[in-house]
């Protein structure tokens, strides 16, 4: 059982918050009623506009959750020791279908937009890349004006994520998780083939969203 995800459901419940478990949560929960071992977050789901983040924000810091102001638009993303971390997508109708819903991220379009991107909001940087960001960071000067005039739609950024078809999110029911009730799609079953293929019973531990999913769009970046 994951602590933060057993918690997470017990808060939206109380405040009666319309959510709903999605992605990695809702396939592993569908596949063996558990999260997933190797999933690294855990997914919920509300309809834009129903919600302020300030809001979702508030309910996670009354559980000890930290906000991770970092993560990309589109979603919120929440840490706590004890499990694991906690994103809160934002689901809304789709402009390229009317029968579609989706939750788009803002991401960088490429690894040097993502470094410009974590300078220009002085954002901490440690990974593969960390030497070509210190370099760059000689340069901030320069290259901070440069990224807000190239911070156009289009230019740095896309909208990439999920698709859902809308007809799925009408119906939900309750399932039960270690004795607390969390909200899932009717449909759960259609809604796992439809983003995750016809053998989304079948385990795959390099899956990646961005890459591996049909249902994945991309948008140019308003």
């Amino acid at each position: 059982m994951d602590l933060n995800f057993y918690n997470t459901i017990q808060e939206l419940n109380k405040h009666k918050v319309f959510y709903w478990v999605c992605h990695g949560s809702l396939l592993g929960l569908a596949r063996n009623g558990d999260l997933i071992p190797w999933d690294h977050d855990i997914d919920i789901a509300v309809w834009e506009g129903e919600y302020t983040e300030e809001y979702i924000i508030n309910i996670f810091k009354l559980m000890g959750f930290k906000w991770n102001q970092e993560h990309p638009e589109g979603s919120l993303s929440f840490k706590r020791s004890g499990g694991r971390s906690v994103d809160v997508n934002f689901y809304k109708d789709c402009k390229s279908s009317k029968k579609l819903a989706c939750c788009l991220h803002r991401l960088p379009k490429s690894k040097i937009g993502s470094l410009l991107d974590k300078l220009a909001h002085n954002k901490k940087y440690k990974g593969r890349y960390e030497l070509t960001y210190r370099f760059l960071k000689l340069f901030k000067f320069i290259l901070v004006p440069l990224y807000k005039r190239l911070d156009k739609p289009g230019v740095l950024y896309i909208e990439k994520g999920y698709t859902t078809p809308k007809d799925l999110l009408i119906n939900f029911i309750d399932v039960d998780y270690f004795g607390v009730n969390c909200k899932v799609p009717k449909n759960f079953k259609s809604i796992n083939a439809y983003i995750y293929g016809e053998q989304w019973l079948l385990p795959n531990q390099k899956y990646n969203w961005m890459t591996d999913s049909s249902s994945v769009i991309n948008q140019i970046s308003q």
